[in-house]
Parts: structure tokens; C-alpha cells; sequence
């Protein structure tokens, strides 16, 4: 099962780091703004990652204090 921060760190990330996208000078002034804009929707994502991580611990907690394995809570 994928999820969203695997998303990120497996198929995002790597090509910007390959790519330098952060660490690259040579932008235009419209390139920088994209990059700008490229850096706001990753915060967002990692936002969005992190939120579904806590919920998902949440659930995971809450049914292994009924004592459902966390098994068959994640195959659902």
C-alpha cells in the first residue's frame, strides 16, 4: 500500500534533488516563482502526509487497545 509521504520521499523528491532544483541559481524571474510555487505545494503535501500519519497512529492506537491486530486494521 502507498501512501502519501512515500509518495513524496520514493517519486517526488528524487528528481528534484537530481535535479537541484533548490540549489540551482540560473533561474529566470518567472523560473523563480515556479520554484517558489513548486516549494509551497511540497509544504502543503508534507502537511497533508503528516495529518494522515497522525490519524492513521490514531486508528492504529485505538484499535490495539480493543485488541485488533494492526493487520488487518491496515487491510481495510
Amino acid at each position: 500500500i502507498y501512501d502519501l509521504r512515500q509518495h513524496l520521499e520514493e517519486v517526488v523528491r528524487p528528481p528534484l534533488r537530481q535535479w537541484k532544483i533548490f540549489d540551482r541559481t540560473d533561474f529566470t524571474a518567472a523560473g523563480e516563482k515556479r520554484r517558489e510555487e513548486l516549494a509551497a505545494h511540497l509544504e502543503k503535501m508534507e502537511v497533508q502526509a503528516a495529518r494522515f500519519e497522525e490519524q492513521r497512529d490514531r486508528l492504529l492506537a485505538r484499535e490495539a487497545s480493543r485488541g485488533v491486530s494492526p493487520e488487518l486494521v491496515a487491510a481495510t
